[in-house]
C-alpha cells in the first residue's frame, strides 16, 4: 500500500485561543462532537490500461455513527467548558474509553503546537489517535483516529451496539444508514468540508466507494425475466449463509444469462418499508457499462412474426452502435473500421458480449431493479 495524507497538517486546530471569537466565544459551554473514523484498504479499484487490467488498493474512510434521537450522528460531549486543550483532550479521551470499553485511563500526551493529521507510509503512521478540531457551523468537530485509539489496547475492531459504521457516501449521497437518516449536522459536516471526507493517495484526491447491498440471484422459472428472483442477505444471516455455502466470506456469485458468473448488488434493498438490516458493502464501479438491451428493445418495437432478414436490418445498426461507444470508451481502438463481411446479427451480438466481458462493472435491469454486477472479489467489502 502506498503512502496516503487524510486532512493536511494546517486544516486541523490544537489551539483554542486561535478560533475566532464569532466562531466559538472562549470560556462558555459548547458541544463537542467526536467524528471517529478508520481508514479501510481492504478493496481495490479495477484499472485498465494498454489493453490490460491489474487492481490497485484504494484507501476509503468508515465513519462511526451513534443511534440519537432515532438518528445516527456524531458521539457528543455536550456543555463542555474550555479550560485547556491538555485537559480537553484528555476529557475526550476518558469519553473514547468509556464509549469503547478500554482501560487505559489517561492518554498519551500529545502537542498543543503541531497539529497532526492522519499520514501513512509503507515507513511510518501517526501514533496519537487525537488529531485536532475543526469547526463547522459554530461548533467543535473533534477528529479521532480508531485505529490508532485502540491500538493500544489490542482490542478488536468491533463496534458498541448503538454504533454504526458509515462511508462517505452515507453523507453526501444516501444520508441514512439503512432507514434511519443520518443527522443533517453530521451530513453537512463531512459533505461541506472536502478535507474531512477525502483522502489523498499519492497526492491525488482517492475516489470514494459506493454502498450497496448484496445480493443473490435464485433460480425462478416464473420471473417475468426468465432471469431469477433476486434477494438480499441479512446482518443477522450471516453465520447460517456461511455454513450453507462452505464461504469463509459472506459473498458468493449468481449466473446470469448473458454476463456469466457475477457478484450482484442493489443500490437500495429488494423488499422496500421494512426495518430489516441487510448487509452493506463499499464497492468501487471500475469501468462500468449501462448494458443496453438491443434484443428486448427491438422485440418492443417489431411484431412477433416479423422476418429473421427484416429483423436483423434494425438489430444490426443497434448493436454496431453500441460496439463504436464500447471500443472508445474502452480506449481499445482509435476509430471503428468495419468487418472484411457482412456479419450477422448473432456474430454482431458475440463480439459485443465479448467486449463486455472485459469489463469489471456492468449495470443492468431484474424485473425492473438496478442491478449493479461485479466480477472481482478485490471490488468490494462488507463494513
Amino acid at each position: 500500500m502506498n503512502g496516503y495524507t487524510y486532512f493536511p497538517h494546517e486544516y486541523l486546530s490544537q489551539d483554542f485561543y486561535l478560533i475566532p471569537q464569532e466562531e466559538i466565544p472562549i470560556q462558555t459551554e459548547f458541544t463537542i462532537h467526536l467524528c471517529i473514523f478508520s481508514i479501510k484498504t481492504n478493496i481495490s479499484q479495477i484499472k485498465y490500461s494498454n489493453m490490460s487490467i491489474y487492481k490497485e488498493r484504494i484507501p476509503y474512510l468508515s465513519f462511526h455513527l451513534e443511534k440519537q434521537n432515532d438518528e445516527y450522528s456524531f458521539p457528543t460531549i455536550q456543555k463542555y467548558l474550555f479550560t485547556t486543550y491538555e485537559q480537553f483532550t484528555s476529557d475526550c479521551y476518558l469519553h473514547l474509553i468509556k464509549i469503547y470499553g478500554l482501560e487505559q485511563s489517561s492518554p498519551e500526551p500529545i502537542s498543543s503546537s503541531t497539529p497532526k493529521g492522519r499520514e501513512d507510509t509503507t515507513e511510518s503512521a501517526s501514533s496519537s489517535p487525537l488529531l485536532g478540531f475543526f469547526i463547522h457551523d459554530h461548533q467543535i468537530v473533534f477528529m479521532v483516529d480508531y485505529d490508532q485509539l485502540i491500538v493500544p489496547f489490542n482490542k478488536p475492531k468491533e463496534l458498541p451496539p448503538t454504533q454504526k459504521p458509515a462511508i462517505v457516501d452515507e453523507f453526501m449521497r444516501v444520508r441514512k444508514i439503512h432507514s434511519t437518516p443520518i443527522s443533517k449536522y453530521a451530513c453537512d459536516a463531512i459533505t461541506l468540508n472536502i478535507f474531512a471526507r477525502t483522502i489523498y493517495h499519492n497526492g491525488v484526491a482517492a475516489p470514494y466507494p459506493i454502498r450497496f447491498y448484496h445480493a443473490i440471484l435464485s433460480t425462478d422459472e416464473s420471473s417475468p425475466s426468465n432471469e431469477g428472483t433476486l434477494e438480499n442477505v441479512l446482518e443477522s444471516d450471516v453465520w447460517q449463509y456461511n455454513r450453507e455455502t462452505s464461504l469463509i466470506t459472506n459473498e458468493q456469485t449468481s449466473e446470469h444469462p448473458i454476463f456469466g458468473q457475477l457478484y450482484l448488488f442493489t443500490d437500495e434493498p429488494v423488499v422496500q418499508g421494512t426495518d430489516e438490516l441487510y448487509l452493506r458493502y463499499a464497492c468501487y464501479l471500475s469501468k462500468a457499462r449501462y448494458f443496453d438491451d438491443v434484443q428486448k428493445e427491438l422485440n418492443a418495437e417489431l411484431p412477433a412474426k416479423t422476418s429473421q432478414r427484416i429483423r436483423e436490418e434494425r438489430l444490426i445498426p443497434k448493436i454496431v452502435e453500441y460496439i463504436k461507444r464500447v471500443n472508445l470508451e474502452l480506449g481499445t481502438v482509435k476509430e471503428y473500421k468495419p468487418p472484411d463481411h457482412e456479419k450477422t446479427a448473432e456474430e454482431y451480438e458475440m463480439e459485443l458480449i465479448e467486449m463486455l466481458s472485459d469489463i469489471s462493472t456492468i449495470h443492468f435491469l431484474i424485473d425492473g431493479m438496478n442491478v449493479c454486477g461485479l466480477k472481482y472479489n478485490v471490488q468490494f467489502a462488507h463494513y
